[in-house]
């Protein structure tokens, strides 16, 4: 983040786990298979954390546009996840995270099981998610953050940013010229 690229999921989840052994929680790091493409990655290419406090939770600051509430490992929900609801799918050792649409369908967002990780375990993952041109933030850049502690976001992309106030999204046009303004802006953050 020193450099301005912003967090990967290694970098923010990581930090986050930290920080919550060193307030005394219990802390497990999980390996996770991200499920969003039509190409599945045979390796964990995600970190995400199981927190102990009455019961297990998932916890995970650094997937983007997704949960931002502990959601309970011990049901499979749905979970209100300050976002919309969210919940679980058991198969044997595997979990696999469900974001429920609002026509009730859920829609797969990553699967993990539950082996202990080490951050260095994703050296090759976060490189390869550095460095693949394939991979839409390597063609395009983005940024998106929480506005007041959520749910509202607000995400910018190559050619426009969006802000979510009250569940629904607006959108306004960026020029070439104006994403680095926009992005210090609105990020604090240098291309």
């Amino acid at each position: 983040m020193a450099r301005g690229r912003g967090g990967w999921c290694y970098e923010l989840n990581g930090a986050f786990a930290v920080l919550l052994e060193e307030l005394g929680f219990v802390v497990k790091r999980l390996g996770a298979t991200v499920l969003l493409s039509d190409e599945v990655s045979t390796v964990p290419d995600h970190l995400t954390i199981n927190v102990t406090l009455d019961r297990h939770y998932l916890v995970d600051v650094g997937f983007g546009d997704s949960f931002i509430r502990p959601l309970p490992l011990d049901s499979t929900g749905p979970h209100d996840g300050g976002v919309g609801e969210f919940g679980f799918v058991l198969n044997g050792d595997e979990t696999t995270l469900i974001a429920y649409r609002s026509d009730g369908d859920g829609e797969p967002q990553y699967r993990f099981d539950s082996n202990t990780y080490e951050t260095t375990d994703f050296d090759n993952p976060s490189q390869r998610l550095q460095t693949d041109p394939s991979l839409h933030w390597t063609k395009s850049p983005f940024a998106t953050r929480l506005l007041d502690g959520g749910p509202d976001r607000v995400t910018l992309l190559r050619d426009q940013l969006k802000f979510r106030r009250d569940g629904i999204w607006v959108e306004e046009p960026v020029t070439e010229e104006a994403w680095p303004i926009v992005l210090d802006q609105w990020f604090g953050m240098t291309p």
